[in-house]
């Protein structure tokens, strides 16, 4: 039974690890904490929805188009909202965050309505037994895009001009503008980035979630949780603080009453944030960058 847990708390930290990338990408390039992250997911993955249900696209070719979307509906939303405010104070950025998760919170349940709507899996597959254990095809697809986000991560930031630009950017923008590079650029990129992962932690948790507007609330709370705990500057953290927080989730709601899964969560936070706030892994990127 604790195999099957720890496996399905993979799952779930996967979907926590990509929310958190996305907030602490914008986080290192922008300085704001996003908290429009989950409804500019959620609206995305309605769209990903309409071109299924409505257009008859396959899965794979809304995924590709939402992601598309989602690149370009991120880096429009830093143009025109969040770069007006940039120079101002943080909680004033942190504000306009929130103001923009209520507007597209009810521009999702105006356009599609607040009904429970079934999103199609990513795959039929039967998936594969280990052990007298099945892991579905849909969690392997979960497991195997965050690999793949991470190695792509990994490529864009270490191995390309515009990566690298990032990075300089996350450590010193200021600098980086001596040096020749438009920060301003490397922000919305951040944020079409984020909405990317964002649209991607949604298509692929929807199948098992349902799809509503508030249906991200809950992913968006734990991933933060696990921003906290790995360190908001760092994408390491956001990544091994998303797993380790769905294990933790899907353990203690296998052995003890479900009221307790936020308990445990929560006490986990907070210890983190009394004796080291920064993240248990902030201090492992100070040299490396993003990734």
């Amino acid at each position: 039974m604790l195999a099957t847990l720890v496996v399905a708390g993979l799952v779930a930290g996967a979907i926590y690890a990509l929310v958190g990338l996305g907030l602490v990408i914008i986080y290192r390039t922008s300085q704001v904490v996003n908290f429009a992250q989950g409804d500019v997911s959620t609206l995305l993955t309605f769209v990903g929805f309409t071109l299924m249900t409505q257009w008859g696209l396959p899965y794979l070719a809304a995924f590709a188009l939402t992601l598309l979307a989602a690149f370009v509906f991120g880096a429009i939303l830093e143009r025109t909202v969040m770069r007006p405010v940039a120079s101002r104070s943080p909680i004033v950025a942190v504000g306009v965050t929130l103001g923009i998760a209520l507007i597209l919170n009810g521009t999702s349940s105006w356009l599609w309505g607040t009904q429970v709507q079934s999103f199609p899996a990513p795959t039929a597959a039967a998936g594969i037994s280990v052990g007298g254990m099945t892991v579905s095809g849909a969690n392997l697809a979960i497991l195997g895009v965050l690999v793949l986000s991470i190695a792509l991560l990994v490529i864009l930031f270490r191995h390309t001009r515009i990566g690298i630009s990032m990075r300089a950017t996350s450590e010193d923008a200021a600098a980086a503008e001596l040096m020749g590079i438009d920060v301003r650029a490397m922000a919305g990129l951040s944020w079409g980035m984020a909405a990317v992962l964002g649209a991607t932690a949604g298509m692929l948790v929807s199948p098992a979630i349902t799809l509503t507007p508030n249906q991200l609330d809950l992913v968006v709370i734990r991933s933060f949780a696990a921003v906290v705990v790995g360190g908001f500057t760092s994408t390491l953290g956001a990544v091994v603080g998303g797993l380790f927080i769905g294990v933790v989730e899907s353990v203690v709601a296998g052995y003890a009453p479900a009221d307790l899964t936020n308990v445990a969560m929560f006490a986990i936070v907070l210890v983190v944030l009394v004796f080291r706030p920064q993240g248990l892994l902030a201090g492992e990127e100070t040299r490396k960058g993003l990734l």
